[in-house]
């Protein structure tokens, strides 16, 4: 029977998961918006998603030249560390501040007298 997968190791993925899931809803309400403000809206995610390409390019690479798991090393903890930490602060900082931005300026704009 395989050992049960590291609890730190499922946290980040996790909190990964739901930073992805976060922006991902933003993106799809500014969907109707202008294009510059999809583009505004989206920028957390798109950051993110880069976050998780990295993270699998270090699996693949961390296959080729380590005997033990990925995120094994102390190497690897402070690699998991440091993106989810930088994955979280996006999120909820500037991500959801551009969001905010875009989806006030979109109601002000519906608002406005023309």
């Amino acid at each position: 029977m395989p050992d049960a997968p590291d609890a730190m190791l499922m946290l980040a993925f996790a909190m990964h998961a739901i930073c992805m899931y976060l922006t991902t809803l933003w993106a799809f309400h500014a969907r109707n918006l202008t294009t510059l403000a999809q583009i505004r809206a989206g920028e957390a995610g798109r950051s993110i998603g880069a976050v998780w390409l990295f993270l699998a390019a270090y699996i693949v690479v961390s296959f080729f030249h380590n005997e033990t798991g990925p995120f094994d090393s102390s190497a690897g903890g402070a690699v998991l560390s440091a993106l989810t930490l930088s994955a979280l602060a996006l999120t909820m900082g500037s991500g959801y501040t551009k969001y905010r931005e875009v989806m006030a300026e979109q109601t002000a704009g519906l608002h406005s007298p023309s």
